[in-house]
């Protein structure tokens, strides 16, 4: 069932788009992921959104801890 999103997550969703759209038309396609990584970062930082990176987080299988790690490249 469709519930909205809370406010707060609908503009920092619209911030995130915003970034990496200025991100493309700065830079266009075919660089490294880390330089988009690094771009990205920094726009977000502009707009005020503060972000980790290369974060890795627990995994999990129905309910059940895995040992496969996933690294996250960008997380707030």
């Amino acid at each position: 069932m469709y519930q909205p999103l809370d406010v707060r997550l609908e503009e920092i969703g619209k911030q995130i788009v915003h970034a990496a759209y200025n991100v493309h038309q700065a830079m266009g396609p075919g660089l490294l992921e880390k330089v988009y990584e690094t771009c990205m970062i920094h726009e977000l930082n502009s707009l005020g959104v503060k972000v980790d990176q290369q974060q890795q987080v627990p995994l999990y299988y129905k309910g059940e801890l895995i040992q496969e790690k996933l690294r996250l490249d960008l997380i707030r």
